[in-house]
């Protein structure tokens, strides 16, 4: 289960701000960095995940620590205040588990988190970007189908309605309702439909 996080920030009160809200969640911060110098000197590479932000004070940038961070085979989430495309584009290059946009949001930050624990099954084909909120993207590995079947169902949770639109038999649609609730960890499709209700809220 996933509980120890470091956070690569170089401004104070962000760290502080941050840190409470990520601790309100139930998780631990086990290290804080002001620079990617300072955590590449220092850490101890005993965490989950690490945040950093993109642009960061130094000689080294957030990329740089992420690009070490990949080779050590640590997941990360991106942060910054800057939400144009080409910085989030720059930036998903390196496959960060979320790109989180300041001023936070304990919403937002817990469904970052929650998507990275139920990332479970590394072998499925395709990773696509889901919006959550106009701040946050996260990948998560789904195939195009079920993703497609994801959707349908937060909007009307009728196999025979989402075969209708899909051009699929309800026998497919049920398939994939119930790989779905494997992948994030739940039991039936109301608890599905619960779920990422609650992800999108």
């Amino acid at each position: 289960m996933l509980s120890n996080i470091v956070i690569i920030e170089d401004e104070l009160f962000v760290v502080m701000h941050l840190s409470k809200l990520i601790k309100s969640l139930g998780y631990k911060i086990v290290g804080t960095y002001h620079s990617a110098e300072d955590f590449l000197d220092e850490t101890d590479w005993n965490f989950d995940l690490a945040l950093i932000d993109i642009f960061l004070a130094g000689k080294l940038t957030g990329i740089d620590a992420a690009k070490v961070l990949t080779k050590k085979q640590k997941p990360f989430i991106f942060l910054t205040a800057n939400q144009d495309t080409k910085t989030i584009n720059k930036a998903a290059k390196l496959a960060p588990e979320a790109y989180l946009s300041k001023p936070f949001q304990v919403a937002e930050i817990e469904a970052a988190l929650t998507i990275f624990k139920l990332k479970k099954n590394p072998s499925i084909l395709y990773s696509f970007y889901i919006f959550l909120t106009d701040n946050i993207y996260t990948t998560f590995p789904l195939t195009l189908r079920e993703v497609d079947v994801l959707k349908s169902l937060v909007v009307d949770p009728s196999n025979a309605v989402i075969a209708e639109k899909l051009f699929i038999s309800e026998n497919t649609v049920k398939s994939h309702s119930r790989n779905l609730c494997k992948k994030f960890n739940v039991l039936s499709k109301a608890e599905l439909i619960k779920t990422i209700k609650n992800i999108f809220k």
